[in-house]
């Protein structure tokens, strides 16, 4: 019987993030090196950093980068939201199914998933795990493996829904129930 259903945030509910990001910086006629901005935002300094991890990236690694950690984290705040997904995962719950968040998100973007979340009244947030707020990025096993042992659950117990074929994989390994997810696909 299963018992949680984790997600991993962006993509699944909001829009894929650095690729979005990255767009709506370049509508504002920033010019940046894709490659060095989503190695900026998949430095795992960043992911698990405190706050103002980004600025302090921006003012030394990135200080190419012709951006401020302001205009990325307005744009994080304000990701559009996939509401057909959040109608499954409010229908998930009604059936007493409990949700969680397993998601790499800077401190800040962090700060947005956490508001989002709560005004949805979706998610446990015993079972919200975010990559700044307990030091590990999905790229790690033990990410997934804190999860499961925090909330007592077994293997084939638990499902994850996630975009990223090595973040699946992980999960596969440690006994999730794994669902691939492509931002543009109905989840039902």
């Amino acid at each position: 019987m299963i018992k949680a259903v984790f997600f991993d945030y962006t993509g699944i509910f909001s829009a894929p993030m650095i690729t979005t990001i990255y767009r709506k910086l370049q509508e504002k006629g920033k010019e940046l090196d894709p490659i060095r901005f989503k190695t900026l935002m998949n430095d795992d300094r960043l992911l698990t950093g405190a706050a103002g991890t980004l600025n302090d990236l921006l003012n030394t690694d990135f200080f190419d980068l012709d951006v401020k950690a302001d205009e990325i984290i307005d744009i994080t705040s304000n990701l559009p939201l996939y509401d057909k997904n959040w109608f499954i995962a409010r229908e998930l719950r009604a059936r007493n199914i409990r949700l969680g968040i397993l998601s790499n998100q800077f401190a800040e973007s962090a700060k947005a998933v956490r508001e989002k979340s709560d005004v949805r009244y979706v998610f446990d947030k015993r079972l919200t795990y975010l990559s700044s707020e307990v030091g590990l990025t999905k790229k790690s096993s033990e990410f997934f493996q804190l999860a499961k042992e925090l909330n007592g659950i077994r293997k084939g117990q638990m499902v994850l829904v996630d975009s990223n074929e090595k973040s699946l994989a992980k999960g596969n390994q440690l006994g999730y129930l794994c669902v691939w997810y492509y931002y543009r696909l109905d989840l039902r």
